[in-house]
């Protein structure tokens, strides 16, 4: 797992004698290419919509800068408010604030939403800085195509709606008017239909539309699927012949289900993501001269074999090679690829791929394989990045996921490797990836896949928290600064009441054996405490406790391993098992004390005790890895997502499963609506 340091600067500047306010994010080290965020619509304050906020520390953690600001009129901006086609002089200030912020960016994306993507073509081609439109469902002052788009989207999808027919039936329609309108929309665009290719545009439309047609960046319309104003926009271009040609090397990118402003996590972090994938690829064309879609992947060269389950000196010897040249997380380090290896059943199936640029290695991953049976009728041979594909094996729960990539190929690898991996189609169905974190190699894999004839699903996403550690003093009151007041004062009274007991103190183990007698202690409260609850914990099998004996034995000779006692006095209070890999700390598993008193915190002071720790020993982060427990959110400073994908071949087989889910999907929320409008 890859952190960066940023930091969030609030910045005035002047724009014609009006004061202009703008959040700027800025990593320590930015990339070449830095993004200029226009906030467009009311405003309270700079970038107000979480959209805007969560992007641009989105960015920031990815080490691309931004800076988010109010134009005139807007938000906390001084001045008259004016249409988005007479803001050239507020972008032009606005970036070069940016630049003077950040003078090692070399080039500058413009992202903008509804009037603010309007607003930036109309400012793009007027400064040779900009070298990108990043543009979400750009807003039209005025098109002929109101009608048109009304009629294909709106009234099917009101008709589909079970709670239009239910408020029919009820009579709380007014049908005169739902009717009138549908017949003016009707004879609006009957009107249009005979004219001639070309439609006439409002004055601020004609500038948006002339702006875009003498840029010669890259153009890339982010899409909602259900939005008017997108939907306007698409219609636009479709029946206009000047908007065709403005358009016609711009990239479009639909969103399915998304609304206007994105809201959701799930859209909002595709959108994110898009953009730093955008900005990356961008970067990369510039510096090789190219404008492929998937650039130096045919230079590059990969091989899939079938391997042995124990590990040999060979693959030992390329993954430590490549390991210290990549930004993996543990989950990717040699110590659990060997000690997951040696753990396995003799029957289990192994593949190694191995991705080349030249003779240097790039890239190299482990893929499971098993053939499972879904619903008693779908049969799958799936291979598994990193996982064995048996249930009853992964409960090991891999995270932070990925090919081991060296740095600097994130975007590159992927394609070279879902080409050698098709060049064995035959022998699987589908392929798995779970817990993946990294966005470029994730937009990486879902974009190449489609444009190989895969299809591509996210099987679901869940968040993962974490604590920046980088920058925080090392006392208790920094880290305890950055929590709620409520979580402060449960740790602070939980502290207190565990030093009446003695003092409270936190100790590593300090050699191998004494980490396995603290691993096995753990075990013995981890074990009791979910096998009271029903369920079986997660030391639970043979396999599982020979993985991590061999991980703990391994890892603790490397550093990667920390092994916590946590005692008020004589008392233990619990045992953390954290793992350690290139300054970056996860805590995969926990034993502890319950007392019969709520107010003592096991779990918060034993953590809090943790994060002191590692800030002293200068550790990055400390991981809470996955899972939205109410502790990981009060004792975290970031949150993040982690996806499960899969590519999957076209079969006719998986057609049908795909369309039965849909339906019983469609069903469900159908019987949903029902009952709230019953």
């Amino acid at each position: 797992m890859k952190t960066l340091t940023w930091n969030e600067t609030p910045v005035v500047f002047e724009c014609e004698g009006s004061r202009l306010v703008g959040i700027a994010a800025l990593p320590a080290r930015p990339a070449a290419t830095g993004v200029l965020i226009i906030v467009g619509g009311p405003q309270y304050r700079a970038g107000s919509h979480r959209q805007f906020t969560l992007l641009a520390r989105h960015l920031a953690g990815l080490g691309i800068a931004s800076l988010r600001f109010d134009y005139r009129g807007m938000g906390d901006s001084e001045g008259e408010k004016r249409s988005f086609d007479q803001i050239n002089a507020d972008i032009g200030a606005a970036l070069e604030t940016f630049l003077q912020l950040a003078p090692a960016i070399e080039r500058v994306a413009l992202w903008g939403l509804c009037d603010a993507a309007s607003a930036a073509m109309c400012y793009a081609p007027t400064d040779g800085r900009v070298e990108q439109l990043i543009l979400l469902n750009p807003w039209l002052q005025s098109s002929p195509n109101v009608a048109r788009t009304r009629l294909r989207l709106y009234y099917p999808a009101r008709l589909g709606q079970m709670n239009f027919w239910a408020k029919l039936l009820a009579l709380e329609v007014d049908i005169p008017v739902t009717v009138r309108g549908f017949l003016d929309d009707l004879k609006s665009t009957f009107h249009w239909q005979g004219k001639s290719g070309s439609s006439v545009n409002s004055i601020a439309d004609e500038h948006m539309l002339a702006g875009l047609g003498q840029f010669g960046g890259q153009v890339l319309f982010i899409m909602s699927e259900k939005d008017l104003t997108a939907g306007i926009f698409r219609t636009q271009v479709e029946h206009d012949r000047r908007w065709q040609q403005a358009c016609q090397a711009a990239t479009f990118l639909d969103i399915p289900g998304a609304d206007h402003t994105f809201s959701t996590r799930k859209f909002r972090d595709q959108v994110a993501q898009v953009t730093a994938h955008s900005c990356f690829t961008h970067a990369l064309h510039a510096e090789t001269g190219t404008n492929e879609v998937f650039p130096m992947r045919a230079a590059l060269r990969a091989e899939l074999t079938s391997m042995s389950r124990l590990p040999d000196d060979g693959l030992q010897a390329a993954w430590t090679a490549l390991e210290a040249r990549s930004d993996a997380s543990i989950f990717q380090s040699w110590s659990w690829m060997k000690s997951w290896l040696e753990a396995l059943p003799d029957a289990t199936e192994i593949y190694r791929l191995d991705i080349w640029n030249g003779e240097e290695l790039v890239g190299i991953g482990l893929f499971g394989k098993s053939t499972q049976t879904r619903h008693k009728l779908i049969r799958s041979r799936v291979l598994w990045l990193s996982e064995s594909g048996s249930p009853a094996l992964d409960t090991l729960t891999i995270e932070h996921n990925n090919l081991l990539i060296a740095r600097g190929w994130e975007n590159r690898v992927w394609p070279a490797a879902i080409d050698e991996l098709m060049r064995h189609k035959q022998a699987w169905d589908e392929i798995r990836i779970s817990g993946i974190t990294n966005a470029i190699s994730r937009i990486s894999i879902e974009q190449y896949a489609q444009a190989m004839g895969l299809i591509p699903q996210t099987e679901f996403s869940k968040p993962y928290f974490w604590v920046d550690l980088e920058g925080m003093r090392p006392n208790r009151e920094e880290y305890l600064r950055a929590l709620s007041r409520n979580t402060r004062q449960q740790i602070r009274r939980a502290m207190k009441l565990y030093a009446e007991k003695g003092p409270l103190e936190i100790s590593l183990a300090g050699s191998q054996e004494e980490a396995l007698s603290y691993l096995d202690q753990l075990k013995l409260l981890h074990q009791a405490y979910w096998n009271k609850k029903g369920l079986p914990g997660a030391f639970s099998t043979g396999f599982s406790n020979r993985f991590h004996r061999n991980l703990v034995t391994d890892g603790f000779a490397n550093n990667q391993i920390q092994l916590a006692r946590i005692t008020a006095g004589e008392d233990t209070i619990g045992i953390l098992y954290n793992f350690t890999h290139q300054n970056h700390v996860c805590n995969y598993q926990a034993g502890l004390v319950y007392g019969e008193d709520p107010k003592l915190k096991p779990g918060l002071v034993c953590h809090t005790l943790a994060i002191e720790m590692n800030i002293m020993l200068g550790n990055k982060s400390y991981d809470f890895l996955m899972g939205d427990s109410q502790y990981k959110r009060s004792l975290s400073t970031q949150e993040g997502m982690m996806y499960w994908l899969t590519l999957r071949q076209q079969k006719v087989r998986f057609q049908i499963e795909n369309v039965a889910k849909q339906a019983r999907y469609k069903l469900h929320a159908a019987i949903r609506t029902h009952d709230i409008a019953g």
